[in-house]
């Protein structure tokens, strides 16, 4: 079977080794990541190796009282697992205890515009993701209740969660020449509640690990035969074993080393100037920046867009933000550049649409379709008429006030390039309102 990954599974963000390199980065994000976990775990990604790595490696002591009966039940099944995987030589790496936060996008270009469906911040957490080089992704939601009754319930709610948020990172990551694809193919993952401390008797027919699935290894391999191997997905590459492990493993396995590179960092920080702030925030071509007012957003953005404008003067340069005054101020910081533009959300859905109008007197519904039809002619448009509305790098401010799908149209509006490096920032401010999430 062919290795490569299709165009919709690659990645097109890049890292660099260290915050003070001012060189372009040599190694691609992917590479970044592999390596870090193969530090920790040397052939993971060699397919003739059969080993199970866990992360973490191991399991903090939890003192025994009833607040933390889950985090009990949670540890029963890492050992478990653990010595499911050592015992039977599974080609898997187990991740425990994963936090996810994705973007959902509901409305997907060329479909119909639906009132009723917004976009939507998909946050929660992975109690265990395994990802087997044979058999794919498989979730295990934990639930430490006695009886099924509403556990059951919530675990599965938890698992429709984690799938959703695979599919959105899929989407995040892709082409998005199919979305299609990335649908069908997320559907071959799946997802399971686990309930050591309730009886199969009591579980009825609910789907699931239950007490005398998993009394034991030997127990848990039984029930694994039946549930898991029989689903072993073929078309599970390469490339697409270790794109899941970039996405659920590699973040735990580099965060034991954050607080030093932070420490360092931030004593590097205070000493600098702006301009040299500046240059060690240019490694990140596309990134989302969240934080609360006064945190300095504006500022990093006036400053990166700023050394934009003077060092690439034939790349065109657009800074949207949704109030008219702040739009004024920054109008007035780069007059003196003619690459940069400074515009509104509505000023620039307006002019896309080639109507001079208000949005006073509409409703949520027409606002979001403003945004849509935009998206759509300028979906429709030859490549000669719609470079006018393209830009090399877009910088967007109070993202939080935006509506409708206007992250899809940042995302025509720039011109990525994987021959040279493209700027795409957005900033949230997360103590106001934010209108994408509904």
């Amino acid at each position: 079977m062919d290795d490569q990954p299709p165009p919709e599974f690659r990645i097109h963000q890049t890292a660099q080794e260290n915050l003070s390199h001012d060189n372009p980065p040599q190694r691609s994000f992917d590479e970044e990541m592999k390596e870090d976990v193969t530090k920790d775990c040397p052939g993971w990604n060699n397919p003739d190796v059969k080993k199970t790595y866990v992360i973490p490696p191991t399991f903090p002591d939890i003192p025994v009282n009833r607040d933390n009966k889950g985090e009990r039940t949670e540890k029963y099944f890492y050992d478990i697992l653990t010595e499911f995987g050592e015992k039977t030589k599974q080609p898997m790496i187990v991740v425990h205890s994963c936090e996810f936060k994705e973007l959902v996008q509901c409305f997907e270009k060329g479909t119909n515009f639906a009132k009723d469906k917004e976009s939507y911040w998909l946050k929660g957490e992975h109690d265990f993701v395994i990802i087997h080089r044979t058999c794919g992704v498989i979730f295990f939601q934990v639930k430490a209740a006695l009886k099924t009754a509403g556990a059951y319930t919530k675990a599965v709610q938890q698992i429709n969660k984690d799938q959703d948020s695979l599919t959105a990172t899929m989407k995040r990551l892709s082409l998005k020449e199919d979305q299609g694809k990335i649908e069908e193919e997320m559907t071959k993952y799946p997802g399971f509640a686990v309930m050591p401390n309730c009886s199969r008797q009591l579980a009825g027919n609910r789907t699931g690990c239950f007490k005398e699935d998993c009394k034991t290894a030997d127990a848990f391999d039984k029930w694994w035969k039946a549930n898991i191997v029989r689903r072993g997905n073929p078309e599970f590459s390469q490339k697409m074993y270790e794109l899941m492990v970039i996405r659920f493993a590699a973040p735990l396995m580099t965060s034991c080393l954050q607080s030093v590179v932070l420490d360092n960092t931030y004593k590097r920080l205070i000493k600098l100037t702006k301009d040299q702030l500046s240059i060690m925030m240019g490694d990140c071509p596309q990134q989302y920046i969240k934080g609360p007012a006064g945190s300095g957003k504006t500022w990093l953005l006036m400053e990166k867009a700023n050394q934009l404008a003077r060092i690439k003067r034939n790349d065109r340069i657009l800074i949207m933000c949704y109030n008219r005054p702040l739009s004024v101020h920054l109008a007035k910081e780069f007059h003196q550049f003619p690459n940069v533009s400074v515009k509104t959300f509505v000023s620039l859905l307006f002019g896309i649409k080639g109507e001079l109008t208000s949005l006073n007197g509409m409703s949520e519904y027409e606002k979001k379709k403003l945004v849509f039809d935009c998206i759509v002619k300028l979906s429709s448009m030859p490549e000669v008429a719609n470079s006018k509305y393209k830009y090399e790098h877009v910088f967007v401010d109070e993202g939080q006030d935006m509506f409708g799908i206007w992250i899809d149209l940042v995302d025509l509006l720039h011109m990525d390039s994987d021959d040279d490096r493209r700027y795409k920032w957005v900033f949230f401010d997360n103590n106001q309102n934010v209108q994408i999430m509904g």
